[in-house]
């Protein structure tokens, strides 16, 4: 086995090479085309907030000898296409648009601009980047993201990406990529479990190779402020920044019974497969950000007979 320096992971991003980039869009457009709205204040719409993101990386062996990231990358075009006729929102686009009260309110813009699917390739084994001890730079090369730093620039950046990696041994990983201000890790892993049933039913019918999906991941210590994020059922996205004399007050001062758990517990990713017979050797999900804070996350559940809530609390590393 290759012993690697702790400098491996910056070897490991001298390695990795983008092979292609294109755009994936909804199979049909979007009908009508609506917009969501994101309440934000002028002095919180910075980098912070359009920086913050959800992370999933799913490692796979090779299957077999026609698996490969190669006709993966192919059949995730293929479904993932279809898929996004559910959740159009992760091909739309952000505005910026003045507000009555003064503020500037963000809008996402339904307008099938698509994401991006990205195909890499990194001359390096799978096996070999699962045993590396300091993975969090690693990690970082394996999923893609290109930050919003100018507001003018909002309505050319895609918020939602997708990289196949290839190893070197023929094992490749999916990482996954989707901004905050357009769906919840919640939304999120349900939109894959969909993609995920979307994409085995494409490869039944048409009795081609196959692939799948999940995840885990904790945290630490929160800094000094943090990104709250508010969503309740058929209300727009609540943004603030919030230090932490507020943080008990915002959230858990009228709350009993919490019960603390994993991604993996509360989402439910493991249970989401492309193909049954190629179970992930390695999954991870993360919620990212150019600043270094920590985020609250307070998401309603649609359910009028219940008051339940999820409440996601992420750490500055």
């Amino acid at each position: 086995m290759t012993i690697f320096s702790t400098n491996s992971t910056l070897s490991l991003a001298s390695k990795v090479r983008i092979e292609s980039m294109q755009t994936v869009v909804p199979i049909k457009p979007t009908d009508p085309i609506n917009s969501g709205r994101i309440s934000v204040s002028p002095q919180n719409l910075d980098s912070s907030i359009l920086g913050r993101r959800f992370h999933v990386i799913l490692c796979y062996n090779k299957a077999s000898d026609e698996d490969s990231g190669w006709l993966m990358a192919g059949w995730i075009k293929e479904s993932l296409s279809i898929a996004l006729c559910e959740l159009p929102i992760l091909a739309g686009r952000l505005r910026v648009q003045d507000s009555e009260d003064g503020d500037r309110d963000l809008q996402i813009i339904l307008n099938d601009s698509g994401v991006r699917l990205v195909e890499a390739r990194v001359e390096m084994k799978l096996a070999d980047f699962l045993d590396l001890e300091e993975k969090k730079e690693a990690k970082g090369e394996v999923v893609f993201w290109e930050d919003v730093l100018e507001q003018n620039q909002l309505q050319f950046s895609p918020l939602f990406y997708v990289q196949v990696t290839n190893f070197s041994c023929g094992g490749y990983s999916i990482g996954i990529s989707c901004s905050l201000l357009l769906a919840d890790p919640f939304a999120l892993t349900g939109f894959l479990k969909r993609w995920a049933n979307e994409h085995n039913s494409l490869l039944s019918k048409l009795d081609a190779p196959k692939t799948p999906l999940s995840e885990r991941k904790k945290g630490r210590k929160m800094g000094s402020k943090f990104s709250l994020f508010v969503k309740k059922p058929c209300e727009f996205l609540k943004v603030e920044i919030c230090s932490m004399e507020c943080l008990d007050e915002k959230t858990f001062c009228t709350m009993n019974g919490l019960t603390c758990a994993g991604w993996d517990n509360v989402l439910g990713t493991n249970e989401t497969w492309f193909n049954e017979a190629n179970m992930p050797t390695y999954v991870s999900c993360w919620i990212n950000s150019m600043s270094d804070e920590g985020s609250v996350m307070i998401i309603v559940a649609d359910d009028e007979e219940t008051s339940a809530m999820q409440i996601i609390v992420t750490f500055p590393d």
